[in-house]
């Protein structure tokens, strides 16, 4: 499996890069809100699993401002 490192460039660009390292295997995608949501606005998300941590109320970053997100 190959693991994406959006340090390294654009979305697009970097995925590309995964899928050749990868050689046919699936690509997986790691890291936080930021990272995740550059790939789910740009569309590039086939299957997603999130693990949820507890935080402390009113910290953190968002993955979704509503339920409605969900429905994509």
């Amino acid at each position: 499996m190959g693991h994406l490192a959006t340090r390294d460039g654009d979305p697009i660009t970097v995925l590309e890069q995964a899928r050749e390292a990868a050689r046919g295997k699936d690509v997986s995608l790691g890291g936080g809100v930021t990272t995740i949501r550059q790939y789910l606005d740009a569309d590039l998300v086939d299957t997603m699993h999130v693990a949820v941590a507890q935080v402390e109320l009113g910290s953190g970053v968002r993955l979704w401002e509503s339920p409605d997100e969900l429905l994509d």
